[in-house]
């Protein structure tokens, strides 16, 4: 996990997963793709600003620019889950929505990322 190209913002890198089909059938079909994540560094306090601040700059990202998004902050994760998962509902986006929890230096990070068209 390496942002040595410069062609992403320092709050962003590219890595590809890789997943397990034996023991994670849910992303069976996808086998292995690059992930472009952005690496949010701010915190909320309340539901409601963490929905605003998603609904308006990182929505948009997500479905423009990367394809994963890796945060400290529950919140965030919620909403950006939620946003993807009603677009994906109503037909905007085809894109299967995934979600994890990943323990990184003894903290947790709330992942949200999408798949490849």
């Amino acid at each position: 996990m390496s942002n040595d190209n410069n062609e992403f913002p320092i709050n962003s890198y590219r890595e590809i997963v890789f997943t397990n089909t034996e023991s994670n059938r849910i992303l069976e079909k996808n086998k292995s793709f690059s992930v472009t994540w952005y690496e949010e560094k701010k915190s909320f306090s309340s539901m409601y600003e963490a929905q605003e601040y998603i609904s308006s700059e990182i929505y948009p990202e997500i479905l423009h620019n990367y394809n994963g998004y890796k945060t400290t902050d529950p919140q965030l994760a919620c909403s950006l889950l939620f946003e993807l998962i009603k677009a994906k509902t109503h037909g905007f986006i085809t894109r299967e929505v995934h979600a994890s929890i990943d323990v990184i230096e003894k903290k947790l990070y709330y992942l949200v990322w999408i798949s490849p068209e």
